[in-house]
């Protein structure tokens, strides 16, 4: 768990997750740490907090207080969403390399959908929108919302349980048209739009049957563009 090395620094992820016994055993090398490395440092990161943890008695107290010489919180990516471009470009960057393909970016509207996205996963959950965009994209092309989720109906599941934000940062929604019907109607578009139109495409790129696809399409009144 700790190495030999003077004047080492090291990264313990998800510290929370460490058993009884591991615990024991970093508390153990951190209290006799000035004695035995004095140049070493330790850096421990959770996703949950661990005061609540300490209280629950699934953390150790006395390491609690050892690791605490200098907490930092950091906000989750839906409280910080102007990180959201730099981590996209980041990520990119990283799964050019790992998949050893390219494209130019996410389009408009994939774009706008992050920036609304409430990630409940938080960076790890950007990071897998990115790759998997990515993957199904086409080299040298744009990333689509359908590219990064797999169909339309989860989209409108995650507004209705709130983990979509979609007001526009443009401006509001027509007079009479609700946020999620707006929504559906630039994933509808999107989707009708990458495929040329081809219904049973783009229904099965939206996880959806023919005749619901052809219901919704005539319900908002989209048309073929000339």
């Amino acid at each position: 768990m700790w190495t030999n090395s003077v004047g080492a620094l090291q990264f313990l992820n998800d510290v929370l997750a460490l058993s009884n016994g591991h615990q024991a055993r970093l508390a153990g090398h951190l209290q006799g740490r000035t004695r035995q490395r004095p140049d070493t440092r330790l850096i421990v990161a959770s996703g949950k907090s661990p005061v609540d943890a300490v209280e629950r008695g699934a953390f150790r107290s006395d390491l609690f207080n050892l690791l605490s010489v200098l907490p930092i919180e950091i906000p989750s990516l839906r409280e910080r969403r102007d990180d959201i471009p730099l981590l996209v470009a980041h990520f990119l960057k990283i799964h050019f390399n790992r998949h050893g393909k390219t494209v130019q970016g996410l389009s408009g509207a994939a774009f706008d959908i992050l920036l609304r996205y409430d990630f409940t996963g938080n960076v790890r959950e950007l990071s897998n929108l990115i790759e998997r965009g990515l993957i199904f994209a086409e080299a040298g092309g744009f990333i689509e919302i359908s590219h990064m989720f797999s169909s339309l109906e989860k989209l409108a599941e995650m507004t209705r349980n709130s983990k979509l934000h979609v007001s526009r940062p443009s401006g509001s929604a027509p007079s009479g048209q609700s946020t999620l019907e707006t929504l559906e109607i630039e994933l509808l578009r999107t989707a009708l739009v990458e495929t040329k139109w081809n219904i049973s495409e783009t229904a099965r790129k939206l996880g959806m049957s023919r005749a619901k696809l052809d219901y919704r399409i005539k319900k908002f009144g989209l048309g073929k563009p000339d």
